[in-house]
């Protein structure tokens, strides 16, 4: 645009000074004035149009910068939440582990059962971590390390024997023994043992020989205990 500008300046300043007449000389003077003008709305135009890109370039580039410090801030709280949600996960897990692993269950009915199979303790006294499931009648470890378990069975009237063992992981370990003779009799039987648990073994206290179990809220005479003692 500019070297067209000049070309015509040039033709025209050329045609000047070619000797012609006043009046032609007029208009073409008029005419290199309104082109001048033109010129200058030409770069008014231009200098406006850049002036409106600037600015909605820098608009834009606050746009981006405000968008990117929002990101920040959001990816900051959500580590700050991830961080608090693992810190309460730890610490109810140290509450819940620290120790506190003890459970006291005893029977409140007469059980009927085979060879093997286990006495369900239905009536909880003490369950700290909730070891203890009174549908399974198994203990599930949920801290590794030293526990101590005892367990008594009763037999009343002419039952015969009555033994039953506690076992780990299905593995026989102790056995209490219980065995009347007659229907006046009330007899107890069982044991005491310390066993080094892993996370997830489970102990239950199965019958062996006999099939009657006693059972009763007047007398709590068959029940089962166990505690954490050390890591």
């Amino acid at each position: 645009m500019e070297r067209l500008f000049v070309l015509t300046i040039s033709f025209i300043c050329l045609h000047l000074t070619s000797g012609a007449h006043g009046a032609a000389n007029d208009d073409l003077l008029r005419r290199v004035a309104a082109l001048e003008q033109k010129q200058a709305e030409i770069d008014q135009t231009i200098r406006s149009q850049q002036i409106l890109i600037q600015l909605q370039d820098e608009k834009f580039d606050a746009q981006i910068k405000e968008m990117q410090e929002s990101l920040a801030t959001c990816q900051t709280a959500a580590a700050d939440l991830k961080k608090q949600r693992y810190d309460e996960q730890m610490l109810r897990k140290k509450r819940q582990f620290d120790g506190n692993v003890a459970f006291s269950v005893w029977l409140d009915h007469d059980m009927t059962l085979g060879s093997g199979q286990v006495i369900r303790f239905n009536k909880i006294i003490t369950n700290e971590a909730n070891g203890y499931d009174p549908n399974t009648g198994h203990f599930t470890c949920p801290e590794a390390g030293m526990y101590v378990f005892s367990f008594m069975v009763s037999q009343r009237g002419n039952y015969g024997e009555l033994e039953a063992k506690l076992v780990k992981n299905g593995e026989h370990i102790i056995d209490g023994v219980a065995e009347t003779a007659h229907d006046a009799q009330d007899l107890q039987g069982g044991n005491t043992v310390a066993l080094r648990l892993q996370k997830g073994d489970t102990v239950a206290i199965e019958e062996v020989i006999g099939n009657h179990v006693e059972g009763w809220t007047g007398y709590r005479l068959t029940s089962f205990t166990g505690m954490f003692v050390y890591p």
